[in-house]
């Protein structure tokens, strides 16, 4: 795999990442090009990465890049936001649609995570957009945390949010936090996330506490079921952090969509030597290039 290291503006913040391409690529012969965003902390090294290493393979040029206030984009540290990260994914179509280095059949988009929603609502309306995957995601905000948090929690939560709101308001004053405090993790998730993710340099800062207020508001099954493009739902059969019944919810919104359960839960699968991301991974470019 080639790595091409590239940058772009959103709201006039940069926005750096990597164009992957096939190590034998012909710049002049058409091929499809997919966006592949990030969950949680944005970084481009991590998951997006990954799955370039197993795309480019299959002859796919692949698009990773840092959210802002990520890794080695710009923009105010730790204040993460869906909306504007559904800006960033919007922008990076953008710029891939007008690279003139390469020819595309389509552009795609796929999201892991807390991503998977996000191309979802980037997409929507989107007619550079030919086909949509969303992998291991929650699509409804409020039904993440009710899942998350005991009753008594998820009331504190929201007393919390209303607090933080008010004193951005009255005070003008951010609240960072440590990065779980808004978006919990299960026992599984966080092994592997001790163990193989946190070492990533950048991978962990405080958070601003906002971001609970924009996962709370967050919807991208009302999106899903106004989408014109073919869509594709991966997830875990046994995924703690994002509990099957997420995808269920979905599928009452849209039946037609083409959903894949994978024999894992979260992130244990998530290595290039492991027999269920090679099956994903299979799975998911087959399906790109019938859809692109």
């Amino acid at each position: 795999m080639k790595e091409e290291k590239i940058q772009f503006f959103s709201d006039k913040i940069t926005i750096r990442g990597s164009l992957y391409y096939p190590d034998e690529f012909n710049r002049s012969k058409p091929c499809p090009g997919l966006i592949v965003c990030s969950g949680y902390t944005g970084l481009n090294a991590i998951y997006p990465r990954l799955f370039a290493e197993s795309f480019t393979a299959k002859q796919f040029v692949i698009l990773g890049f840092d959210y802002r206030g990520c890794g080695e984009s710009e923009g105010e540290r730790g204040k993460l936001l869906l909306e504007e990260q559904v800006k960033d994914i919007r922008n990076s179509i953008t710029f891939i649609k007008y690279q003139e280095y390469f020819k595309l059949t389509g552009i795609g988009l796929l999201g892991w995570g807390m991503g998977a929603g996000l191309v979802i609502s980037a997409a929507e309306k989107n007619p550079d957009i030919k086909a949509v995957a969303g992998i291991n995601g929650f699509y409804n905000g409020k039904s993440f945390f009710k899942f998350s948090f005991s009753q008594a929690g998820y009331q504190n939560l929201l007393e919390n949010i209303e607090s933080d709101r008010r004193n951005r308001v009255f005070q003008g004053t951010d609240q960072f936090t440590d990065p779980f405090k808004a978006y919990p993790l299960d026992p599984d998730t966080k092994a592997v996330v001790d163990k193989q993710l946190r070492p990533v340099k950048n991978y962990e800062q405080q958070t601003s506490f906002e971001l609970a207020e924009s996962i709370l508001l967050f919807d991208s099954i009302r999106a899903a079921s106004r989408l014109t493009q073919p869509l594709l739902i991966a997830h875990g059969k046994q995924n703690n952090l994002h509990p099957i019944k997420f995808v269920e919810e979905l599928q009452q919104a849209v039946p037609t969509a083409f959903y894949y359960f994978i024999n894992g839960k979260h992130n244990d699968f998530m290595d290039l030597n492991n027999q269920e991301f090679a099956k994903l991974s299979n799975t998911v470019t087959e399906w790109f290039s019938k859809n692109m």
